[in-house]
């Protein structure tokens, strides 16, 4: 019952966060902190040990950062901006949130955890010289852009993890307490979707009518990378005997970092793509969590 509450939960924030996005996406700058909180919680919970770098993880980094070069010049050969929003869908790292889903999916926490501070700090690297191949009127400099998005994901992955250590060293003799935490991850994650979600909204109707069609084919184009991503992370997941962990993490994107980056970096207009990718993901996680609860 209260699983099924969880996944209905999702869909109502999904709804609230489309309806009242005037009022919801005023609440933008909540997110970051929530995010930050939504780690910290599930940190506390996991064994830190556990914590490592395996050798499929290079595998897939490697596959995703091809496969992102490779959508964007053949696309570029139809439509720049397309391209460009197509190559950050696939581009973007890891979210936050996949740590929370895993967990109520019964995936390997500690495994997506392992790869989203690996695919986050790669992509921070990466993505600055794939951005100065694109036809952009301005690339900032290399190390100004790795600054810039390390700024961005430091914050919110690296300083949680560190505050989780220390209080697992701390409160050492409580750790089933500390567990316990993790439980308050998904109510917050609830709170930060209908903000997003709001904020998508908000985004994608501001924009110029002129654009329309590119705007559709953004939108499209985000659905069918989204569900090509999870697939894909389902696919390989189950030669490494972690289909669900792999799911998550390679379907489940940073959009927040996606956008920031697409607007900063690339034309904005090709932010739609990744703003279009919060609600096809939110989507998939709630078919996700609904097969998983009617499984048990």
């Amino acid at each position: 019952m209260k699983q099924n509450l969880k996944t209905f939960l999702l869909i109502i924030a999904i709804i609230i966060g489309f309806l009242f996005y005037e009022f919801f996406s005023q609440f933008n700058w909540i997110t970051p902190f929530l995010l930050f909180l939504m780690l910290f919680f599930s940190f506390c919970s996991i064994n830190l040990k556990d914590i490592r770098p395996r050798k499929e993880y290079f595998l897939l980094i490697l596959y995703q950062l091809g496969v992102s070069i490779g959508v964007y010049f053949l696309v570029r050969q139809y439509d720049e901006i397309l391209a460009q929003g197509m190559m950050i869908c696939v581009l973007a790292p890891t979210a936050v949130a996949a740590i929370v889903i895993s967990s109520m999916l019964g995936a390997n926490v500690a495994s997506v955890t392992s790869y989203s501070l690996l695919i986050n700090i790669t992509i921070s690297i990466v993505a600055p010289i794939y951005f100065s191949i694109m036809d952009v009127p301005e690339v900032l400099p290399f190390w100004t852009s790795v600054k810039a998005i390390m700024a961005k994901v430091f914050p919110l992955l690296i300083l949680p993890l560190i505050l989780a250590v220390i209080t697992q060293k701390i409160f050492s003799k409580n750790k089933d307490k500390l567990k316990k935490l993790s439980s308050l991850s998904f109510y917050l994650w609830i709170v930060a979707a209908t903000i997003v979600m709001a904020n998508t909204m908000k985004f994608i109707l501001s924009q110029d009518s002129n654009n329309t069609l590119i705007i559709v084919l953004l939108i499209v184009s985000s659905l069918v990378i989204c569900l090509f991503q999870f697939i894909m992370g389902h696919y390989f997941g189950k030669r490494f005997n972690d289909a669900q962990a792999c799911s998550q993490y390679m379907g489940q994107k940073n959009t927040i970092l996606a956008i920031w980056m697409a607007q900063t970096f690339l034309n904005p207009i090709s932010s739609i793509a990744p703003a279009a990718y919060v609600l096809w993901q939110n989507f998939v996680n709630t078919y996700q969590l609904w097969r998983k609860n009617k499984a048990s």
